[in-house]
């Protein structure tokens, strides 16, 4: 839900997990540690799934919500609200006094909201006291890594990051994803790019449509071409561009793929959203080959079929 928010085109089905869910359990021994195990397996594999979907400028939001839901136990009581802006602070009058004087006049706000919601976490840094080793966090390249050492040991991963929210934005977006990171246990929220050669071993399967959301200039239709070549060979590879009275072409396509077992690629859907219900049912009652797959391209449309978006 919370990333169905951020685009139309993030539609995710229940089905969709239950691979990574048996995925996730592929190699786990039978020792005490095995939930544990598996727990940790899934989380990472779900990170990947969803993100490898996701633009890359909302795969931080995504992570960041993940493991609110997965970890609560690393969120105490409000800090989550004041981190995502559900709180007021005090007036200027009412925070000026407690306002550290190393800090940047502009973060006023922030920090009154800070102070008002969590005063015993405020209490505890002793920004104003200990002002020497505050004022080198406050001029740190990297204040994310290099908090005053009693603050490191005596507050959470989170209250770091809300405290770099209020004072030291410049470095929220580092911290946050290295936030993220260490909690689910990887290395880096990137990602890389998508590798077609992996979703085909991995994760393809010849009753599951493979959906590539493209933006202009970028177009993995040649990539596929290639894959396609070394897979299957070049004639056993079929490609349709919807549009200009094209879906007869697609569906009879369609159908000759399925049963002969070949890949089929149906460029550009947006310009055929009002066929896609007819796609959708064609697929619900085929039964293919075991070698069949289908590979769908299209730019984001808010009148995309949401059950293609969760079925592929």
């Amino acid at each position: 839900a919370v990333v169905s928010t951020q685009s139309t085109g993030y539609q995710f089905s229940l089905s969709s997990f239950t691979p990574l869910f048996h995925k996730a359990l592929e190699g786990q021994s039978t020792s005490g540690n095995r939930i544990t195990n598996i727990c940790t397996a899934l989380q990472k594999l779900i990170y990947e799934y969803v993100s490898r979907s996701l633009f890359k400028a909302d795969r931080l939001m995504f992570g960041l919500h993940l493991v609110h839901i997965m970890f609560p136990t690393l969120f105490q009581e409000q800090e989550w609200d004041v981190f995502i802006g559900r709180v007021v602070g005090l007036s200027d009058s009412e925070v000026s006094s407690d306002f550290p004087t190393w800090a940047s006049q502009d973060r006023k706000p922030a920090f009154s909201i800070l102070q008002s919601n969590l005063p015993n976490l405020v209490r505890s840094l002793n920004l104003k006291t200990d002002i020497d080793e505050w004022v080198s966090w406050g001029r740190s390249p990297r204040c994310e890594v290099e908090f005053p050492a009693k603050v490191t040991r005596s507050i959470t991963a989170f209250q770091k990051l809300i405290l770099i929210q209020a004072l030291r934005p410049d470095r929220l977006e580092t911290a946050m994803s290295n936030f993220v990171s260490e909690a689910i246990g990887i290395k880096s929220l990137g990602g890389g790019s998508t590798n077609l050669t992996q979703v085909y071993s991995n994760d393809s399967v010849s009753t599951q449509p493979i959906l590539m959301v493209v933006t202009p200039g970028a177009d993995p239709s040649q990539e596929l071409e290639e894959l396609a070549e070394k897979m299957v060979g070049r004639e056993n590879y079929k490609q349709v561009a919807m549009g200009q009275g094209q879906e007869n072409v697609a569906l009879t396509s369609l159908r000759d793929a399925s049963s002969q077992g070949l890949w089929l690629c149906l460029k550009n859907l947006h310009l055929a959203t009002s066929w896609l219900p007819v796609l959708e049912k064609e697929l619900v009652t085929m039964k293919p080959h075991k070698n069949f797959r289908l590979w769908l391209t299209s730019e984001p449309h808010p009148k995309f079929s949401t059950i293609l978006l969760q079925e592929s």
